[in-house]
């Protein structure tokens, strides 16, 4: 009679057991139990073909470095928001296709010497929002490289006095950083658009921005910029911007009431003393230099542009021979087919070409006869 009651209480035991261990699976680490976290799936790396460019996204899978089993043949690789703390020699070897490579919001802080030196045709590069306090010199030497994101990282002056870059420059982003100054990278014929807001910089110099006769764009809002009102710099500055650049200078403060303006102005007092004060010499010295450089690169776009064009016609035209002849072949076969058969399909033919085989055999042997003895 107690047999059925022990029955279902140790079912009821069973039950509760099972429940419990599902629920602790399911809660991890309730109790004084220590139990795995399941595993959850593997994110990997997608490919896409954005403008007919092969495309690697890596971006926020907590990558402690660059991956090394993706196709070699990738031309834009986006491993931002990782965990990535340095760049070594080989960290791209394998990558020398690259155009675009993003970096950006990592914990970069060691950039090895040569670490971009496989990346030979590199267009554009973000290191943006790491921990950078310094670069290798060797990144400007990168004949490709056009747009250069360094926003929000610790990187000094000392970074950006380079003599001799290679770079074509034309975006050159460094919002965010400990600079004092300009950075004096030379030359620097295409850099377009130069971007040191919210360092510490405190004043600019036309020797600074003579050597970027290219220059259109300079944003310098949110430093700590002053002019000495017993010196003429101000007044020069402004007056070389609109004779020889024509500069656009971005340097907005609050109003106090919550609304940035413009607020690039030189004091009064400099109009009227410094209106006879000429450019220095050596400032335009560095101005032509850059110019000559510029129209330099620029024969050198157009000259290969040229070459281009002429190796294009060259193998257009070699194919098109190659191709009449391959058809003027075909059909001289065509025709030695059809001839062919037309002499096997006739009989007329045939019979009047075994006649004449016959005629000559007989004549041949007639003439043997005709020479013996």
């Amino acid at each position: 009679m107690n047999l059925p009651r022990m029955g279902l209480a140790m079912l009821l035991v069973l039950l509760g057991l099972s429940y419990s261990s599902v629920h602790s699976a399911a809660v991890v680490g309730s109790g004084s139990m220590i139990l795995m976290e399941p595993e959850l799936p593997i994110k990997k790396c997608r490919y896409s073909r954005p403008y007919n460019r092969l495309q690697a996204a890596c971006k926020d899978l907590k990558l402690n470095e660059i991956p090394q089993n993706l196709q070699s043949s990738i031309e834009i690789l986006n491993v931002g928001e990782n965990r990535i703390r340095e760049l070594n020699n080989d960290t791209l070897a394998r990558y020398t296709s690259l155009r675009y490579l993003y970096l950006a919001d990592n914990f970069v802080q060691q950039v090895a010497d040569q670490a971009f030196a496989p990346t030979y045709y590199l267009e554009a590069l973000d290191l943006s929002k790491n921990g950078l306090l310094e670069l290798p010199r060797s990144l400007f030497q990168l004949p490709f490289l056009r747009n250069l994101y360094l926003n929000d990282n610790q990187l000094t002056d000392a970074t950006f006095n380079v003599t001799g870059v290679r770079s074509a420059l034309s975006w050159l982003f460094l919002s965010g950083n400990k600079l004092t100054r300009l950075p004096r990278l030379h030359p620097l014929p295409t850099l377009a658009t130069l971007n040191v807001s919210h360092n510490f910089i405190s004043r600019v110099t036309v020797d600074e921005i003579a050597p970027m006769c290219s220059l259109t764009s300079l944003v310098l809002t949110g430093n700590p910029l002053k002019f000495d009102e017993n010196t003429c710099d101000c007044y020069v500055f402004k007056k070389w911007i609109l004779q020889m650049t024509n500069i656009k200078v971005e340097f907005k403060v609050d109003d106090g009431s919550g609304r940035m303006r413009d607020d690039f102005q030189c004091p009064k007092s400099q109009e009227e003393r410094c209106q006879n004060v000429q450019f220095a010499e050596r400032w335009l010295e560095k101005h032509e230099e850059c110019e000559s450089r510029k129209r330099e690169r620029m024969d050198m776009q157009k000259a290969r542009a040229t070459w281009i064009w002429i190796g294009s016609f060259v193998g257009i035209f070699m194919a098109c021979i190659a191709v009449a002849l391959c058809c003027m072949h075909k059909r001289q076969r065509g025709k030695r087919q059809r001839l062919k058969e037309q002499q096997l399909n006739n009989p007329a033919n045939s019979a009047n070409t075994e006649t004449l085989l016959k005629e000559e055999k007989q004549q041949h042997e007639d003439k043997l006869n005709h020479d013996l003895p």
